[in-house]
């Protein structure tokens, strides 16, 4: 482990923060060495959400689309959201605000893991834009997305697609 890095306790955890990559492509490894280039210790959040594009070649993988890697280990602080860090966790989708159907479930089910392990409500989960004005990542609507999540915490993962559809519309009207 680097000298920058902290480690905390998983009891010091209050937040999970989504972000986005603002790239059509990207895995933890491209965005660890995004990271490094910025003379950071390495990938900042702890979880990425694929969309199947691993690489700059737009060859969609569809095992990669909603794939979920790890980035920093939980337990070490995150360089995702300034002022935050420690005392969150950072998620990042793979993409600029248009986001697969997989991508959509897959965070879902990470974000709800991850609010049980912590006893965390779900008013805990929050875009970046929300600490940041000059922001728009994670370019969801943030308020619709907890209410899909309090909505749909039991049930199947279509009725959370069908909730958060209107998004996913918005979003690919843009591209």
């Amino acid at each position: 482990m680097s000298k920058i890095e902290r480690v905390r306790k998983q009891s010091k955890i209050k937040e999970l923060i989504i972000h986005c990559s603002d790239s059509t492509w990207g895995s933890a490894i491209d965005i660890d060495r995004w990271h490094r280039r910025r003379g950071w210790s390495g990938i900042g959040y702890h979880y990425i959400v694929g969309n199947g594009y691993n690489n700059g070649k737009r060859q969609y993988n569809p095992v990669l689309d909603g794939n979920i890697e790890t980035g920093r280990h939980e337990n070490v602080v995150g360089a995702h959201v300034k002022g935050h860090n420690s005392e969150s966790l950072g998620i990042c989708l793979i993409g600029k605000g248009y986001y697969t159907e997989s991508q959509m479930v897959s965070v879902a089910i990470l974000v709800h893991e991850l609010l049980d392990r912590y006893n965390l409500p779900t008013e805990a989960v929050k875009g970046h834009y929300e600490f940041n004005k000059n922001k728009t990542c994670p370019m969801i609507d943030m308020k619709n997305f907890r209410e899909a999540l309090d909505m749909y915490y039991i049930v199947e993962t279509v009725d959370f697609l069908n909730y958060f559809e209107d998004n996913l519309k918005e979003n690919d009207e843009e591209v």
